[in-house]
């Protein structure tokens, strides 16, 4: 279990290497005024009462210091409008719920990621997930669950107040044993599962995300009808649609 568990790790981080990209925004500032406005530029000073700074047009100006809401790096922050924000780099903790359905056969996922935002496109992590997934074999109906340990990687397609991402997770999921599904049997096996999505910005360390993601699960396995008299062995890849809603925080 331990090899397998770090090669799943380490299969999303080879998968999404390949596209790493640096980005280095300019040392710059972006300063919400109370009024509405937002200003882009270099900070030259600051005193107590007034701020000198030189915009992106090239002008110099003067800001009053008691009209400042916010001021923001911009190495650190995308912000986009009425003081939303999403962050460029830093640790995030990501958990999202995914529900699908296939021909009455149902999926429920509950997962968690710890990464690490390297550049304003690409994140990278590691993810733990409960999950469970129907499957009709035959006329007969079996359920299997998983904990899932796996890589995870993001890459952003854009800067803006909902900002539109794929990304996917990979590793291996490990089947649970339960009393109440003992006329079914199933084993360990691959998960793969990209997806699109959307995070949304805000004024807090709360991010919402919405999207949804394909699931690919190698799974086999031995199963008796609901009498128990006819048996089934099956190998399979579970594959279906599935719809989610997350909250990132950090």
């Amino acid at each position: 279990m331990g090899a397998k568990l770090l090669t799943s790790l380490g299969m999303v981080f080879l998968f999404f290497s390949v596209a790493a990209q640096t980005s280095d925004p300019e040392n710059k500032s972006i300063i919400s005024y109370k009024d509405g406005s937002i200003f882009r530029g270099t900070i030259l000073y600051a005193t107590d009462a007034n701020l000198k700074m030189i915009i992106t047009t090239g002008d110099t100006i003067n800001l009053k210091t008691e009209m400042i809401k916010k001021i923001f790096d911009q190495r650190d922050y995308i912000v986009t409008k009425k003081d939303k924000y999403h962050y460029r780099s830093g640790i995030f903790n990501y958990t999202s719920l995914a529900i699908g359905s296939y021909n009455f056969d149902n999926s429920v996922q509950l997962q968690t990621v710890l990464g690490y935002r390297y550049t304003d496109r690409i994140s990278l992590g590691v993810g733990l997930a409960l999950e469970g997934h129907d499957l009709s074999v035959g006329d007969n109906w079996f359920y299997h669950r998983y904990i899932s340990s796996f890589g995870y990687g993001r890459y952003y397609l854009n800067n803006k107040n909902w900002r539109l991402y794929t990304d996917a997770k990979m590793g291996y999921a490990f089947a649970l044993e339960s009393e109440f599904f003992q006329r079914n049997t199933s084993k360990d096996g691959f998960i793969f599962q990209p997806g699109l999505g959307i995070q949304m910005a805000s004024r807090s360390k709360f991010k919402m995300h919405v999207g949804m993601s394909y699931v690919f699960l190698r799974t086999k396995g031995t199963g008796a009808d609901w009498s128990g008299d006819i048996e089934y062995d099956y190998k399979v890849w579970i594959n279906r649609l599935v719809f989610k809603i997350g909250l990132e925080l950090w």
